[in-house]
């Protein structure tokens, strides 16, 4: 059986800045989200944290559940 994979930790760029990885230049600015493994994040881990949103998420949603039939002796009433 294929092992679960672990959801990705998600941060965000707490600033605009510019440095290199890798000895290549790269431009990053205020929000971009980037993975906890990704190089930049290694190396300057005080630029970066984690994803907040300004209003409360609902992870699920539950569907209502519908009765399908009328129990013994009632009546299904139209809507």
């Amino acid at each position: 059986m294929a092992k679960a994979v672990e959801p990705a930790t998600i941060l965000v760029s707490l600033d605009s800045f510019d440095g290199a990885v890798d000895g290549e230049i790269f431009h990053f600015r205020r929000g971009m989200l980037f993975e906890a493994d990704h190089p930049a994040v290694r190396k300057w881990p005080t630029k970066f944290g984690p994803v907040t949103f300004p209003y409360p998420v609902k992870r699920r949603v539950e569907a209502p559940v519908e009765q399908a039939t009328a129990a013994p002796g009632e009546k299904r009433v139209g809507r």
